[in-house]
């Protein structure tokens, strides 16, 4: 059973309500008080939907009967947007890091 999505909650469906009201007004009168009002509605309703999100990502899989697999979907729907590719930068060489290894248990032990 996936999660419902977050739009289901009716808190955060007020609030989206209320975010588009405000930038609405925001547009209009374009004036300083409504800009900071539109900032408002729009941190709190992050903040909102980043709360929902957690909630529901405890609440998954404590509903599941496979709950290893189902905390494996929860973590990979975090990470799969988190690219493994970088590019080393590293001045260390293979052989300063292999040394570097194998000194650092003496380095402590002679402490």
């Amino acid at each position: 059973m996936k999660p419902r999505p977050i739009w289901n909650n009716a808190e955060i469906k007020n609030m989206k309500h209320k975010l588009e009201a405000a930038e609405i007004i925001m547009r209009v009168k374009k004036d300083e008080n409504s800009t900071e009002l539109y900032k408002h509605f729009k941190n709190a309703f992050k903040e909102s939907i980043e709360s929902s999100v957690r909630e529901q990502d405890v609440k998954y899989p404590k509903k599941a009967t496979n709950k290893s697999k189902t905390i494996w979907e929860v973590i990979n729907s975090k990470t799969k947007h988190i690219s493994t590719k970088k590019e080393n930068k590293s001045t260390l060489s293979p052989e300063d890091l292999n040394e570097f290894l194998l000194n650092i248990g003496k380095k402590f032990h002679s402490r």
